[in-house]
């Protein structure tokens, strides 16, 4: 749950902040108080408004480097200004954390390498669940 912004919300504040999802692809059922938001590759953000019937699918981290980046992770947000709360459905889909994600043959060759080295699924999440969230860095 989102809980609403005032109207008046500086740019920086938001519901859910800018991110990337970790795994495969998310899976997103939004209520209809709209909010989310979807960055462009020329760092504009573009409103993704709830269709009834529909869901939002987005690209997530180890799906672009399965890809060699030919499927970008999906940069997202959420900026609740519906004046009431705002609910969401997500469904990560994600693999075993054993699992080794690399380039797959298909999207590479001479002219265009790897842009990752490969990398245990579960370093991978650990890592951006360490950089992402402070009170795991606070000491134990």
């Amino acid at each position: 749950m989102a809980a609403p912004q005032p109207p008046e919300s500086a740019d920086d504040a938001f519901g859910s902040a800018p991110h990337t999802d970790y795994g495969f692809i998310t899976i997103l059922c939004q209520d209809d108080a709209g909010g989310l938001e979807v960055r462009r590759r020329d760092g504009t953000w573009l409103a993704a408004p709830p269709i009834p019937g529909t869901w939002v699918v987005n690209v997530a981290d180890m799906l672009a480097r399965w890809t060699n980046g030919r499927w970008q992770s999906t940069p997202h947000r959420v900026k609740n200004l519906s004046g009431g709360d705002r609910y969401s459905c997500p469904y990560f889909f994600d693999m075993s954390l054993d699992s080794i994600v690399s380039c797959v043959p298909t999207c590479t060759d001479a002219d265009s390498p790897p842009c990752h080295p490969p990398v245990r699924y579960g370093d991978y999440l650990l890592e951006r669940l360490d950089k992402n969230y402070q009170y795991r860095r606070q000491a134990g």
